[in-house]
């Protein structure tokens, strides 16, 4: 599965966007994936909890649901996973991004995030998302959704990223042309001297041509 991957999708166009996912697993939490649906590109991130003793579980059954699933509301998708037998006993953040020509919609929960990053801007689309209880326990998903531009990318990342990384830095990597190069450089920006990683880390990048 994608979840073990520790080199760089090559950068592929799928319609109007072209994308880049990373998994490097430090705890091995963390799984990620992109598919086309017919409604457009689906993006899913998933950072099981690691203290429950069934993250990994519950963050691949996350994905493997929604990968299988024909297209819905991401929001009731969510919602409908949040039972401990649908995800193994386990617990975990997701997200559901799917690109649709001119906006991206899509919900959240836990403390993995996405941005719309643009040329001057950037766009928290899950800045108001609920950290606690995650997948699992009771969670709130929350909807998001912005315009999409030719030239924006989404960056969907586990916490792994989002707090050990300074922000601008994060902007400034993911505008760069080589989405499969960009991945990469995040990543680097949270390794230790010593070569480890202070948590699992995915990255995926998805940008409209």
């Amino acid at each position: 599965m994608l979840w073990h991957k520790t080199e760089v999708e090559a950068e592929v166009a799928t319609g109007r966007f072209a994308h880049a996912l990373l998994v490097t697993p430090s705890t091995g939490q963390d799984r990620a994936a992109v598919a086309a649906h017919d409604h457009g590109l689906v993006v899913v991130l998933a950072d099981g909890a690691g203290g429950t003793g069934r993250g990994a579980t519950a963050a691949q059954a996350e994905v493997d649901t929604v990968l299988a699933a024909p297209f819905e509301d991401a929001t009731r998708l969510l919602t409908g996973l949040d039972d401990p037998k649908r995800l193994g006993l386990g617990e975990t953040t997701a997200i559901i991004a799917t690109l649709r020509g001119d906006h991206v919609v899509g919900a959240s929960v836990g403390d993995s995030g996405a941005w719309l990053v643009r040329a001057h801007e950037v766009v928290d689309l899950t800045e108001q998302q609920v950290h606690k209880p995650l997948l699992g326990a009771g969670a709130l998903p929350v909807a998001f959704a912005s315009p999409l531009a030719p030239g924006d990318t989404l960056l969907v990342a586990s916490d792994g990223l989002w707090k050990y990384a300074h922000p601008a830095d994060i902007a400034r990597i993911a505008r760069d042309a080589a989405l499969d190069e960009a991945a990469a450089a995040l990543v680097e920006l949270v390794r230790y001297p010593s070569s480890k990683l202070p948590d699992d880390v995915s990255v995926v990048l998805v940008r409209r041509s």
